[in-house]
Order: structure tokens, then C-alpha cells, then sequence
């Protein structure tokens, strides 16, 4: 199951780095399938969005995850300001948010 982790849910805001995991996640996909083609399936793109209610949202740049494991890493995000944030990863081709941590920043 694909999971999204943070490795402190309760930074200071403007001075902790937070480190956001992502396991699990498909790399590529069977819709498009061809022989013919090198990748025979289609990448998968993701995004990680890190969201608070008034405040502008940080996004991380756009990546396939690890074939092997389903694995990335968004290194040392400084969250900008306290309260409650939501950290969701996203499919590029939807927006949809495939999975989410919290995260309080003091």
C-alpha cells in the first residue's frame, strides 16, 4: 500500500527540516502497455504537496518513484509558518492524493 511519511510531525516552523518518505508507490503502469516500446509500461509521475488553510502551498518538483521499491525522498522542508499542514502525495496526471501525513509545525 502506498504510504507517505514524515520523520518529525511536530517541527518549528522556519527552523526544523522535515525529511517526507514516500514507499509503495508504482512506478509505472500497465494502461498503454507496448511491447514496441522502451519502457514497455508508461512512468508514473507523482508530486508531493505540503497544504495549511491560507497559506501558499510548497510543492516538490515532479519524479517517478524507485522501480524497485516505490520509494522517494523529499529532503529537509522547512515548513514556513506554525499550525496544521497537510502533506499529500499527488498524481501529476489528476491532482488526486494518493496518500497523506499530518504535520503540526510550532
Amino acid at each position: 500500500m502506498t504510504a507517505l511519511a514524515v520523520n518529525d510531525s511536530t517541527p518549528v516552523h522556519g527552523v526544523d527540516g522535515v525529511n517526507l518518505s514516500v514507499s509503495d508507490a508504482p512506478a509505472n503502469t500497465s494502461t498503454g502497455y507496448d511491447t514496441d516500446e522502451y519502457p514497455a509500461s508508461p512512468a508514473i509521475l507523482y508530486y508531493i504537496s505540503i497544504e495549511k488553510t491560507g497559506s501558499d502551498s510548497l510543492v516538490s518538483e515532479r519524479f517517478t518513484p524507485d522501480v524497485e521499491d516505490g520509494a522517494h525522498l523529499w529532503p529537509a522542508v522547512v515548513i514556513p509558518s506554525a499550525g496544521s499542514w497537510t502533506a499529500h502525495l499527488r498524481l501529476d496526471a489528476t491532482d488526486a492524493s494518493v496518500a497523506n501525513v499530518a504535520i503540526t509545525a510550532s
